[in-house]
């Protein structure tokens, strides 16, 4: 990683469960899904693991992103919905 890409942070736009494993550390919401839960939760452990090896820490922002059909930028689930702004900068 440069000096430039240290000092740099990123907006991301992150899905509802993300969201809540990155702001609360709550997978709970993903039980609503038992055939899908442990894929999911190992999908966004793993998508916050990935920025914290690159030297960032994730934080979820007070602002909405809106819909969209893009996939998260945490755990890259494709599903369309409802995104959440976080940011990843280094500490």
């Amino acid at each position: 990683m440069t000096a430039e890409q240290r000092d740099a942070s990123w907006t991301l736009t992150i899905c509802g469960d993300c969201t809540q494993a990155i702001a609360n550390d709550d997978y709970t919401g993903l039980d609503n899904n038992p055939d899908t839960a442990r894929a999911r939760r190992a999908a966004i452990r793993d998508g916050i693991l990935g920025w914290n090896e690159e030297g960032y820490t994730l934080s979820v922002d007070a602002t909405t992103a809106g819909f969209e059909s893009t996939p998260c930028d945490c755990c890259n689930d494709w599903r369309a919905g409802d995104r959440n702004h976080a940011t990843a900068g280094t500490s």
